[in-house]
């Protein structure tokens, strides 16, 4: 929950209790009471034991390891391939991280590097 533009968190301890008995649950709001399932859909799912967050969008990461057997930039290329067919919703988007952005940022600097020896070479030569 988020008040004055702070985020805020809200714990709700139950004992052991049904998921009928959860959608029976009545909330108070002034002299109304309300059973929790007329205010929401109540079902059970697996969920990240904590939600992370980066410039306040949640985020999740899949860590996996790579075959050596096969080059590191060829494994990028055929996951995205593979990502490009898995539906998102909206504003949802998938970022490879890791040691592909580092992979990015040196090619990135070799060719910054490059263009620099190559444009020294000349204007050294006049």
């Amino acid at each position: 929950m988020e008040k004055e533009g702070e985020e805020k968190y809200i714990v709700i301890k139950l004992g052991d209790i049904s998921l009928h008995q959860l959608e029976d649950l009545l909330i108070t709001a002034g002299s109304v009471k309300v059973p929790l399932s007329s205010l929401a859909i109540v079902k059970k799912v697996i969920s990240p034991r904590q939600i992370t967050r980066r410039d306040q969008s949640r985020t999740s990461y899949v860590y996996a390891m790579v075959n050596k057997s096969k080059p590191f930039d060829k494994v990028v290329m055929d996951a995205r391939e593979l990502l490009k067919s898995v539906p998102l919703p909206a504003n949802y988007r998938i970022q490879i991280t890791g040691e592909e952005l580092l992979r990015k940022e040196s090619m990135a600097n070799l060719t910054l590097l490059l263009f620099c020896q190559l444009f020294w070479s000349l204007c050294t030569r006049s």
